[in-house]
């Protein structure tokens, strides 16, 4: 069913291309594409692992996996924080950078990441 489902979209796109879209759009329809694809190949291998856990040899596997991800989310949250933290440190160190380098406005506006939108580049 998956592979139908992909061999369609891409179908899809093609069509739309054919119709001689510009390639910003094209580009749109990709990515839209793309994100579409990932969520179908993680419900594939969730699946996947549902019926491995019918396995007999392979259940007790599949619940280890399920108790380690549940029993780290603590740690995850922790470390989440101060992963953000230091970013936060980071951007605090570049701005204030920027304003001690006698820059022009022009070239202020040049830096991408002199705004917090930039950053995500």
């Amino acid at each position: 069913m998956y592979i139908f489902f992909t061999i369609n979209i891409y179908l899809k796109i093609l069509q739309t291309y054919e119709r001689d879209l510009q390639e910003d759009d094209f580009i749109e329809k990709v990515k839209n594409f793309r994100t579409i694809a990932v969520f179908g190949t993680i419900v594939l291998y969730m699946k996947a692992t549902y019926f491995f856990s019918l396995i007999d040899a392979v259940a007790p596997l599949v619940d280890i996996i399920f108790r380690i991800i549940f029993d780290i989310k603590w740690f995850m949250a922790i470390m989440a924080f101060y992963i953000l933290m230091l970013g936060k440190c980071f951007d605090l160190l570049g701005t204030s950078q920027i304003e001690f380098d006698n820059l022009s406005e022009e070239d202020i506006d040049a830096i991408p990441y002199s705004i917090a939108e930039g950053t995500k580049l």
